[in-house]
Order: structure tokens, then sequence, then C-alpha cells
């Protein structure tokens, strides 16, 4: 027997993998902070101002904001689920600025005598982000009302229409319907 689509069960799964990912840069740039510090020949100079506490105490915000989201349950309006996306967009463009600074051939991870960088954590902590980008917006489609959506366009294999290339979702409250205004306006 096939049970239904449970929005809330797949919402708390979502929201376990985003935290686990999120946990994973927190300690990612932990752990980069302290081979930076423990290297004397790494230059400490483009590193982004706050790291890494400002990147793990983003995510630990991020989090709190994204259990609200779980906590206000299916159809809600999009006020929490656009606060979490300006968090997590605020959050990527930190750790996006302190890779870079780590892969800066004149900053950070690049030792004063030359040696080549030895940060290779930085890539695992950029795919935790998009990762966790991409379960972001699988939880917000779970509990967030749809007000619209459409697709454009199609994948083409020579042959077969696959798939569409893009999906618009719009979120919010629905438009009202013609006959549920004049229903008001007749009050």
């Amino acid at each position: 027997m096939t049970k239904g689509y449970d929005r809330m069960s797949a919402a708390r799964c979502d929201l376990d993998l985003l935290a686990s990912d999120l946990l994973r840069v927190s300690a990612g740039v932990a752990e980069l902070a302290t081979s930076l510090q423990r290297n004397p020949l790494t230059c400490w100079l483009d590193v982004p101002p706050g790291f890494p506490s400002g990147v793990q105490d983003a995510a630990a915000r991020l989090v709190g904001t994204l259990q609200a989201l779980l906590d206000a349950g299916a159809d809600q309006p999009p006020d929490l689920a656009f606060s979490a996306v300006a968090q997590f967009s605020a959050l990527r463009e930190d750790v996006a600025a302190a890779v870079a600074a780590l892969n800066d051939t004149g900053g950070v991870g690049v030792t004063r005598i030359g040696q080549p960088n030895h940060h290779r954590g930085a890539y695992g902590i950029s795919g935790s982000v998009d990762r966790a980008g991409n379960r972001l917006w699988s939880l917000i489609s779970h509990l967030v009302r749809v007000k619209a959506w459409s697709m454009s366009g199609q994948l083409r294999d020579g042959r077969l229409r696959l798939a569409p290339d893009g999906i618009a979702v719009t979120f919010g409250e629905p438009a009202p319907r013609a006959h549920a205004i004049a229903d008001l306006c007749t009050e």
C-alpha cells in the first residue's frame, strides 16, 4: 500500500539534511581557520572580517529561521522563506569570499615562500553550501504557499522533447478571483 505525499515529513527530512550541510560548513570554516592559524608561513591579510565566527553565527541563525519555517507548517505565506533565502544568500557570499581569499594567489592559502595552497577543505565547504541551497529550495517548496508557477522552453535530445528547461515559481497569496471580489462588493 502506498502512502500519500506528506509535506511535513518531507520538509522535516529536508531540514535535517540542510542542518547537516550547514553544520559541515561551520566545521569546515573552523578547520580552515585553525590550519591557517597554525601555519606560520600563511599570510592572513585577505581573510574576511569575522572569519570563521561570522560564518558560524550566520549558519546557526539560518538553522533557527529554518526551524521556525518548519514550525509554521504547510501553506504558509512566504515571509519566513524570504528571510531564510536572504540569510542563506549572505552566508553563501561570506563563504565565497573566504574561499576566494584562500585561493587567491597573493592572499591566504598561498604561503609567503610560494608553497601551493594546502586548503583543499575549501572545496568541501563550497560543496556543502551548494547542497544546502538546493535543499533550502526543496524545504521552501514543501511549506510555502505557491501563488503561480510556469514552465518555459524545452530540452531536446534531437527527436524527443524531454522536459521543460525552466520553471518559475511565485510564492504568496493567490490573486483573488473575480467572483470573490464581486461577492465582497455586494455585501
